[in-house]
């Protein structure tokens, strides 16, 4: 990275990263734009960029912002949004509905992710497209939503600052947005956006562009055109190019490849430095509420169960062999046909007899009877002479994976093996795929991107870390430790800095606790709703942003950065304001919780 020196002028120009964590994440960032709002910093936000649930904030502010609405009324859409499981409920009735659902196969899929996308586009931002971020004004305001495509594997941004002459990549290098025609993408909805930028793996199927991008405004064929790809031959194709083999691609969770958003904010302050008037952030400000906390892996137990779930597939294939082996084959199947016959008999001899005449009725008749004959004795007599390896073999070539003494010995066990040790053997492997995708893979990106943030001397003052767990009664050791190293801070805190830092913290650390121990999903619980847990998710967003912001304002004065008149002026304010915040959170950490509650 480059590290040129950077002089800021404190708060002027301020980028922020929302991270992904569902509606955690969602309330969380809500409480810091709110205490953000709270002093009068907001609006010094040019460019926000987020992940998975942070979009869900980032686009709905960004949205109202750019038509012009106040902050009160952007808070007040979005706690709503957020305080319950109206929206899972609302995407499980469109899955169920089959007439909201386009017919052929161009329109949306019907499966999950695209019922969620539906149910954002009525319930939380009514409607509005990307259009929204071309008004007739440009506000300098640049948004940047992160999904991950499975073209190259790479983060693709749904980014722009709405200017009329946008040549910014939107996508990324290999497949991008046509700039010659914004105006189909100003039509894809911003619930389609935010579904593909929380699409999160093994809770959902890719979204997949162009068909689950179009609606009865947006063709398939339109988006199509739209998009431009380079292949591994370094051509550039249109997915609407009738020789190429790429039509479609998948979206998914923009957590993949970076879950804070925070390299999207990196890039464009770099992109921001080389202007002909740089105007990089004065201030980059980094809301997560990912940590690098891991619960240690837990060997799934071999319970003891039942004697039937003591029994292996060896076992259970013997005991029906036994009962068929009493069975007279023919007397059962003649019987099984019959009834077949007996229920089906009126409505195909009606169809047939009247389609084709009695005889030919007559014959298909006969001819099914015969076809469900031969399908009992198949069964029959597969399960007779079950064996695995025949089976395997029928279904694909085994002989092509592993030679065929290795499979029998693999099938040996698999057979013979008792039902409850399978299962804990499944769910070992189930257990480490999920904590490799949630934990392993989100926490490694995490690291890599930190690095390379923390270690560049260009952002150097100029940064915030706002983490949802920096207040947690669990990392109350570990803040003890960091704010007491001069090593560790760069710089050597007062007697009466740690006071404020960390001293009176015994009714916000609980809190912050609960906040921080919350699951990540996609609604909350009647029981977490009555729990309160949005109220402190939001709180726990507000009252850690304070202390952060002080923090950051105390780095600068022991570090003695130079400002001018107005700059010290101005971090003397602040300062003094949060101060007193601080103080109301100590007291009561739901203080402007509860007066925004009243005000919104």
């Amino acid at each position: 990275m480059d590290s040129t020196a950077q002089t800021i002028n404190p708060f002027d120009n301020i980028g922020i990263a929302f991270s992904g964590g569902g509606f955690r994440a969602a309330s969380f960032a809500l409480g810091t734009l709110s205490y953000l709002n709270h002093l009068g910093l907001d609006r010094q936000i040019s460019f926000s960029s987020s992940a998975s649930g942070g979009t869900i904030t980032n686009l709905l502010y960004t949205a109202y912002r750019h038509e012009g609405k106040g902050f009160d009324e952007f808070y007040r859409k979005l706690e709503s949004s957020l305080n319950g499981s109206v929206v899972l409920e609302k995407a499980l009735d469109n899955l169920n509905n089959a007439s909201v659902w386009p017919d052929g196969d161009r329109g949306k899929q019907r499966n999950l992710i695209n019922a969620f996308a539906m149910a954002y586009d009525d319930l939380i931002f009514e409607h509005r497209d990307l259009g929204v971020y071309w008004p007739d004004k440009s506000s300098g305001y640049e948004v940047c939503f992160n999904t991950t495509e499975f073209y190259r594997g790479l983060s693709f941004r749904f980014q722009t600052s709405g200017k009329k002459d946008n040549f910014q990549v939107i996508g990324n290098n290999y497949l991008k947005f046509d700039v010659k025609k914004l105006e189909t993408l100003k039509k894809i909805k911003l619930g389609d956006v935010l579904a593909s930028s929380s699409c999160f793996p093994i809770g959902f199927e890719p979204i997949v562009y162009p068909r689950d991008f179009s609606h009865s405004a947006l063709s398939s064929e339109e988006l199509s055109a739209a998009m431009q790809y380079e292949n591994y031959k370094e051509e550039i194709h249109h997915l609407s190019d009738a020789d190429d083999n790429l039509k479609s691609f998948g979206l998914m969770d923009g957590g993949v490849t970076d879950n804070q958003g925070l390299k999207s904010v990196m890039l464009a302050d770099q992109k921001r430095q080389k202007r002909a008037k740089p105007d990089p952030f004065d201030l980059i400000i980094v809301t997560d509420v990912a940590s690098y906390f891991m619960d240690s892996y837990v060997v799934p137990e071999t319970r003891e169960t039942p004697a039937a779930l003591k029994n292996t597939i060896n076992s259970g294939i013997s005991g029906i062999q036994k009962v068929i082996s009493k069975i007279n084959m023919v007397e059962y199947s003649l019987l099984l046909s019959s009834v077949a016959l007996l229920v089906l008999y009126a409505i195909f001899y009606l169809i047939w007899t009247l389609a084709l005449g009695c005889s030919l009725g007559t014959l298909f008749l006969v001819v099914f009877g015969v076809r469900q004959v031969a399908f009992v004795h198949s069964a029959f007599n597969l399960i007779s002479r079950f064996n695995p390896l025949n089976l395997l073999n029928s279904v694909f070539d085994t002989s092509a994976v592993l030679p065929q003494r290795i499979i029998q010995k693999l099938l040996d066990f698999l057979t013979n093996a008792r039902f409850n040790v399978l299962t804990q053997m499944l769910q070992a492997r189930a257990t480490s795929v999920l904590s490799m995708v949630s934990d392993v893979n989100l926490k490694q990106v995490r690291r890599l991107i930190f690095e390379m943030f923390y270690d560049a001397e260009c952002w150097e003052n100029r940064r915030v870390p706002n983490f949802i767990y920096e207040l947690s009664s669990y990392n109350a050791t570990t803040r003890t430790n960091r704010l007491n190293s001069e090593r560790r801070l760069g710089w050597k805190p007062t007697v009466e800095d740690n006071a404020l830092l960390l001293e009176g913290l015994e009714r916000i650390s609980p809190v912050a606790e609960e906040a921080r121990v919350m699951g990540t999903t996609l609604w909350f619980s009647e029981q977490e709703v009555q729990a309160g847990k949005l109220k402190t998710l939001i709180a726990t967003g507000q009252f850690t942003t304070c202390v952060n912001l002080l923090e950051y304002i105390i780095s600068l004065e022991r570090k003695q950065v130079v400002f001018d008149e107005t700059g010290k002026k101005r971090l003397g304010d602040l300062k003094t304001q949060i101060v007193g915040d601080l103080s109301a959170f100590k007291i009561n950490p739901y203080f402007l919780y509860d007066r925004s509650t009243c005000n919104h």
